[in-house]
């Protein structure tokens, strides 16, 4: 009985360390998406700063080379994209006049892009000592030498930029001939709430590849159903949106059991820092820790009846030992 009840205590001991193990694991996982976010930048930054070679060689035109934007700007990879010349002529932009979004896009970014990308080259070349030619025209100051200077600073790079009271994550670089000066400039918007969801649609795909995890990622503050992830209906679940109410309130990693989709999950929840917009989730089925403790049970129990088989086994061995020479001192006495 005393084996039997170390055991199962034992075994209720080692069910909690599965689940803590299984806690400390998705903590791990969400806060490693969480950290590499920014490392997904490496690949854009290659392929823009390509760009900026191919269009420095003038093998092909601008349109050509800058192509593939225009599939970025499909995927929302980026909100707007411009290239233009050293007289502020506009040689490329996306996207096209024909998109459907390209309404909405130019009021909110088109105009100041175009003119942030001019001034930029113009503030680039002010220190030059170049003669301006009449096709030159006049630069147009919208934005605060502060706020061009940044981005100069910052050229070839990923920088956090305000338009129009927008957040937007701003890549600038320029095209720069023998005598260093600027001859264009291409200017990429990207807005990173849509930056952030494609990147948890390629990480979330491979995590579920790999996993019998889920990630899910709720907005910190927007009501658009589309910033959802995988989607919006997540939303009504109830382990789900109490986390989020938690981990608004607390800014710490919490856990909640639960069923999601008719299914019993236990489900870590942490503040994304790199991912601003964004608090993550990743949902575990409990079946997976259920496994694990069955497992331990059956080695449990197997040990159980060994023990008791050998318990017994000795018993009998130590009762013929004992009774053996007691029978036969009782024969010699008769």
């Amino acid at each position: 009985i005393a084996i039997i009840i170390s055991i199962s205590a034992y075994k209720y001991e080692k069910k909690d360390s599965i689940t803590n193990k299984f806690k400390q694991e998705a903590i791990e996982i969400l806060e490693k998406v969480d950290q590499q976010y920014s490392d997904s930048f490496d690949d854009l930054l290659l392929q823009y700063r390509h760009f900026k070679k191919e269009l420095a060689n003038q093998n092909k035109s601008p349109k050509e080379i800058l192509a593939p934007l225009i599939k970025a700007n499909q995927e929302e990879i980026i909100a707007y994209a411009v290239y233009v010349d050293q007289y502020g002529k506009i040689l490329f932009h996306v996207p096209e006049v024909t998109s459907d979004q390209y309404s909405n896009i130019v009021k909110r970014y088109g105009n100041l892009v175009n003119r942030l990308a001019i001034q930029g080259l113009r503030t680039f070349n002010s220190s030059r000592s170049k003669i301006v030619t009449e096709k030159e025209s006049p630069a147009i100051q919208v934005f605060t030498t502060t706020a061009v200077e940044g981005l100069l600073s910052g050229r070839s790079k990923f920088i956090e930029t305000k338009l129009d009271n927008e957040e937007t994550l701003a890549f600038m670089d320029f095209v720069v001939n023998e005598e260093d000066f600027a001859t264009g400039c291409l200017l990429i918007i990207h807005e990173p709430q849509k930056l952030e969801r494609h990147y948890l649609n390629e990480t979330g795909s491979n995590l579920n590849n790999t996993k019998d995890y889920e990630l899910i990622a709720f907005p910190k503050t927007s009501s658009n159903q589309k910033s959802y992830y995988p989607r919006f209906s997540y939303y009504y679940e109830e382990p789900l949106w109490k986390l989020n109410d938690m981990v608004n309130q607390t800014q710490l990693p919490s856990f909640k059991s639960g069923k999601i989709n008719e299914k019993e999950v236990l489900v870590a929840a942490i503040p994304a820092n790199q991912m601003k917009n964004y608090n993550l989730f990743l949902s575990m089925p409990v079946e997976l820790m259920g496994d694990k403790t069955i497992s331990l049970s059956n080695v449990l129990l197997i040990g159980s009846i060994c023990s008791l088989l050998f318990i017994i086994v000795i018993s009998v061995v130590l009762s013929f030992s004992i009774n053996g020479p007691m029978n036969i001192l009782k024969k010699n006495v008769k």
